[in-house]
């Protein structure tokens, strides 16, 4: 009798692991069927509820600024654009609701020139997701490895000298590509850049409210966090202006 409790125990887990491991996927559906009946307001529910379970995506972000935009929310809109931006890289559409989003803000702030290799290797670590990324790391470890087996134990001078420099090229970008895979997951968990998520704030020249004012900025814009001092943050626009606003007029990316 004792067996089978410990059994009857077993199966009532797991089941309830399947049936939690379901629950996201399932609420994520529904969201997705509120948002093609225009149920906007329903789907955005279903979508947080996804979200408040753990489960985080590129496609949950993508599909939460969709509903956000279809509610003229274009803050909002964005923040999660540029969420799943991160989880996306170098998707055509996220990148075309992205710039529609910000063609309701009010700023037009143009975008500091890059020199064209910082604009390369920027593109390199975008062209694939982190996980993508530390795929590629473990394909080149494992020809790495199989490049040098062949080079110990061949008996072929020529297989030999093969294996040994292919297993070196191998190894050079295996080492190359978790150098990038780093710099991808960083560029994920950084959360140096947020999203203005009041009508307009005033940016000081420095940490406190009777500072100068430098600048106004809009909800809608991104900006990129360079230092923290209490309930303040500098920010730093896309053109290089620099200013301190209140931590509670953002939210993080």
């Amino acid at each position: 009798m004792k067996k089978i409790n410990i059994i009857a125990v077993v199966i009532l887990l797991l089941s309830l692991f399947s049936v939690n491991a379901q629950e996201p996927e399932i609420l994520f559906q529904e969201g997705v069927n509120a948002y093609s009946e225009q149920n906007y307001p329903l789907a955005e529910r279903k979508f947080d509820a996804v979200l408040n379970s753990g489960f985080v995506s590129g496609e949950l972000y993508f599909n939460m600024g969709n509903t956000a935009y279809k509610q003229r929310d274009y803050a909002r809109a964005i923040l999660y654009y540029e969420k799943a931006r991160l989880l996306l890289p170098a998707d055509d559409d996220l990148e075309a609701n992205l710039t529609l989003a910000n063609s309701h803000t009010v700023d037009k702030i143009e975008t500091l020139p890059k020199l064209f290799y910082e604009k390369w290797w920027d593109s390199l670590i975008i062209s694939m997701s982190a996980d993508q990324w530390a795929f590629l790391n473990l394909i080149l470890l494992a020809l790495a490895l199989v490049l040098f087996i062949v080079y110990r134990f061949s008996t072929s001078v020529f297989l030999k000298k093969a294996g040994f420099y292919s297993s070196l090229i191998a190894l050079f970008f295996f080492l190359f590509t978790i150098f990038i895979s780093a710099q991808s997951h960083k560029r994920i968990t950084a959360h140096d850049h947020a999203i203005v998520f009041v009508p307009s704030v005033t940016a000081k020249s420095s940490p406190f409210s009777d500072s100068i004012d430098i600048f106004v900025i809009h909800e809608g814009l991104k900006v990129k966090i360079d230092n923290r001092e209490g309930e303040w943050v500098r920010i730093r626009l896309a053109n290089g202006n620099v200013g301190w606003v209140k931590s509670e007029t953002l939210e993080i990316i």
